[in-house]
Formats: structure tokens, C-alpha cells, sequence
């Protein structure tokens, strides 16, 4: 793997990373708007509940959580991805925390309240946001008993309170960072395989992509090789006993149109069974193999053409397929006669030659013998 291959991958899984942070942030604002939803009614119940005569807190409740909730959804709504909206939403629910704290006078339900809050802002996957809340959480107490002291019985037990929830804001922060830490982890891990897949998918795919022009090209060579030359390529279903391809050179040959060769039953009128019954034997027993046949055939104008099947035959799907070439080898039929004739008139020659300079030569000797004995007497 090169340095720029690397580099694009952590590119992309970067924006993995971003987008499933993102996808968790809009998803997380989403339940903090139902938690709004919920605590608001609860709230106004409290305070309901819990006012005594003359003064109410339910018009005071009724304020604080609209000014709580609705500018949180309205930046969430406007702006989902922005940091600092995670930071608000997070604020506005410690508020929430504080209000309940505020209504419940400190009781353990109020902590529980709290912790559940920091549980929630966890949701956000960020220690950042986890840590606003933890300071806003932990300075409330000491920001309520400089700006109310009136609210607060300052003394040990006071200062007890205090201490005791900041410690527990603490563990709690500290276990929720473990889980935030873990699970940013698990998103960097499932990013950077998303990222080596989408990767490995794209390189598959231009590999594909070059295989299939890759043959293509060969396709298209093989196609204007065999289209230009007199041998014509040829697929044949034996089943329905038609041509489902033969080349264009075969209409020229063989005088017969495309549209003919891909009749059902024209295999019947190219090689009838009465004319050529070994070679429709051969091909109806064909095996998966190759194998060649000779057979003549009778062209659409009326000529005979003697034609070499060079066959491959192929089972698809239960049925058989032969593909092949073609080869019209009348000509080459004419010449072997031809030549074979013209060698049997040379062997005839050649034995009357030498029939001939037999004869010669036994009448060559009689008639030197004769001319020897006449010259004697």
C-alpha cells in the first residue's frame, strides 16, 4: 500500500468517523428534546404540589423550563452539528437537574435526578460536553451560597453537602469518561474498517471494471477476426434445433438471412436427417467436448457446399450447446480430387512407361540377334 492509498484512507475514515459522530449528536438531541418534554409537565406538577399558600412556584417553574428548553431545541433544530450546541443542550439539562433540585429541597430523588442527567450528556460521546456539565454541576452549590447565602444554613453539614455531591459528580464523570473513551474507540475501529472496506470495495471494483474492457476488447477483437474471415462463428441450441448466433458472412456464403438461421427446427432444413443422418447422430450424441464433422449442404440459391463443423459442445442449464466455426472447404474438397485424379493418371503413365520400355527392350534384342545371325550366314 503507497503513502497516497494510506493517506485517502484515513481521509475516509475520518469522514466516517464524522459522520457517525454527527448521526449519534442529532440523535442524542432528538432524546433530550423528548426528556424536555417529559420533565417539563413533571416539573409543573412539583411545583403545583409543592406550593404553599400565597406563594407559588408554579409560574416561576413554567418560566425557567421554556427559557431551558426551547432556545436548546432551537439551536439543535438550527444548527445540529455545531459544538456548542452539544455544550448548551448539556447546560440545559444540568438546569433541569437544578430545578428539580430546587423543587425536590435537595432531597436524594434531586441527586438521583442529576446523576441521570450526566448519564444522558454521555450520550453525546464527547468529554468536552461530559465536562461542562460536571463543572456546572459541581459549582452550583457554591454559586448558590454566594449569590443566596439566605438559602443555604452555612455550617458543616452545608459544606458537607456540598463536598459529598461534588464527589459523586466526580466518580460518576470519571466512569462516564471510561465508557465516552471506550466507545469513541469503538467508533474509530468500526470507522477505520469502514473505510479499509469502502476501500477494498473500489479497488475491487476498478479491477472488475478493467477485467470487463479487458474482455471486451478481446471480445470485440475476437468478433471482427472471426466476422471478417470466411470461417463463420456459430452458437447452436439443439433443443429448440436453432441458431441463437452465427456470423454475418453466413448470409453471403450460405445464401440464407439472419432472421432464417434463428427459426426454431432450421438445424432440420440446413442438415436434413435423410441426407445427413451420421452427422445429426454425431451432434444429438454429442458429450461436453469438442469434436469436428463434414457434412454438405444446400444453399439458399441452390449450390452444394461442403462445410467442416469444428463444434465445442457445451450443457447449460440441462440443455446442450454447440459453438464453433464453420469452414467451407468445397474448394479445398475440388483440389483433392483434382490432385488425387491427376496422381492416378501419373501412376497410369508411369506403368505404360515402363510396360513400354519392356517391350523395347526385348524387341531391341531380338532384333539385334536376327541382324547377327543374318550377318554370320
Amino acid at each position: 500500500m503507497n503513502e497516497a492509498e494510506t493517506t485517502q484512507r484515513e481521509a475516509r475514515a475520518r469522514e466516517v468517523r464524522h459522520e457517525v459522530v454527527t448521526a449519534l449528536t442529532v440523535s442524542t438531541h432528538r432524546t433530550f428534546a423528548v426528556l424536555f418534554a417529559v420533565q417539563g409537565p413533571a416539573a409543573l406538577f412539583l411545583a403545583w404540589n409543592s406550593s404553599l399558600p400565597g406563594a407559588s412556584r408554579v409560574w416561576f417553574t413554567l418560566v425557567l423550563g421554556i427559557m431551558l428548553s426551547a432556545p436548546a431545541l432551537l439551536f439543535a433544530r438550527a444548527a445540529p452539528a455545531a459544538w456548542w450546541v452539544r455544550h448548551f443542550m448539556a447546560l440545559s439539562q444540568v438546569g433541569w437537574s437544578l430545578l428539580y433540585m430546587w423543587l425536590l429541597e435537595g432531597r436524594s430523588e434531586a441527586q438521583f435526578h442529576l446523576f441521570v442527567s450526566l448519564a444522558f450528556i454521555a450520550f453525546y460521546r464527547d468529554w468536552k460536553v461530559l465536562l461542562t456539565a460536571s463543572v456546572a454541576a459541581i459549582a452550583y452549590p457554591a454559586v448558590r451560597i454566594a449569590l443566596l447565602p439566605d438559602s443555604f444554613v452555612i455550617g458543616p453539614s452545608a459544606l458537607w453537602r456540598i463536598f459529598d455531591q461534588g464527589i459523586w459528580v466526580l466518580l460518576e464523570s470519571a466512569l462516564l469518561l471510561l465508557g465516552v473513551q471506550q466507545s469513541l474507540l469503538t467508533i474509530y475501529n468500526y470507522a477505520k474498517r469502514e473505510a479499509d472496506l469502502k476501500a477494498d470495495i473500489e479497488i475491487s471494483k476498478r479491477e472488475a471494471a478493467e477485467r470487463d474492457a479487458e474482455l471486451n476488447r478481446s471480445r470485440e477483437q475476437f468478433r471482427m477476426i472471426s466476422e471478417t474471415t470466411r470461417a463463420i462463428p456459430f452458437e447452436l441450441d439443439l433443443v429448440e434445433g436453432r441458431f441463437t448466433y452465427v456470423g454475418p458472412q453466413a448470409q453471403a456464403l450460405l445464401g440464407f438471412p439472419q432472421s432464417r438461421w434463428q427459426e426454431p427446427g432450421f438445424l432440420d432444413v440446413l442438415l436434413p436427417r435423410d441426407r445427413e443422418p451420421g452427422v445429426r447422430r454425431q451432434f444429438e450424441d454429442a458429450s461436453p467436448g469438442t469434436f469436428e464433422a463434414i457434412a454438405s449442404i444446400v444453399t439458399g440459391d441452390d449450390r452444394v457446399v461442403e462445410l467442416r463443423w469444428t463444434v465445442s459442445c457445451e450443457v447449460v442449464k440441462g440443455n446442450r450447446f454447440l459453438r464453433g466455426l464453420l469452414i467451407d472447404v468445397t474448394e479445398t474438397h475440388r483440389l483433392v480430387r483434382e490432385i488425387a485424379q491427376g496422381q492416378k493418371l501419373e501412376s497410369v503413365g508411369r506403368i505404360a512407361t515402363g510396360v513400354a520400355h519392356e517391350i523395347n527392350s526385348s524387341v531391341q534384342f531380338i532384333s539385334d540377334s536376327v541382324r547377327f545371325v543374318r550377318h554370320a550366314l
